[in-house]
């Protein structure tokens, strides 16, 4: 959680200098329940006897648990195509 505050807080010090209104914010699953956009970078490092398939494995389960927490709050992302 102290990262996740001090990451939104550093990135609020760059939001003068973007040209569309932006909100950084440490928040909780139930948090991206209307939400536009989550943005979702964890993940484990690998070890020094981790394979690259050992990492992948990890990080699979990893993935699963945040996405399940996230689709639990309600989140429904708006899926934009770019193929016409």
């Amino acid at each position: 959680e102290d990262a996740a505050k001090g990451n939104a807080l550093d990135l609020n010090d760059a939001v003068p200098h973007v040209d569309y209104p932006a909100e950084f914010r440490q928040g909780t699953y139930a948090d991206c329940h209307d939400a536009d956009v989550v943005v979702i970078t964890a993940g484990k490092p690998q070890g020094p006897t981790d394979t690259r398939l050992d990492l992948v494995k990890g990080n699979t389960l990893i993935m699963k648990q945040i996405i399940s927490q996230i689709n639990e709050s309600g989140f429904e992302p708006e899926i934009l195509s770019i193929f016409h």
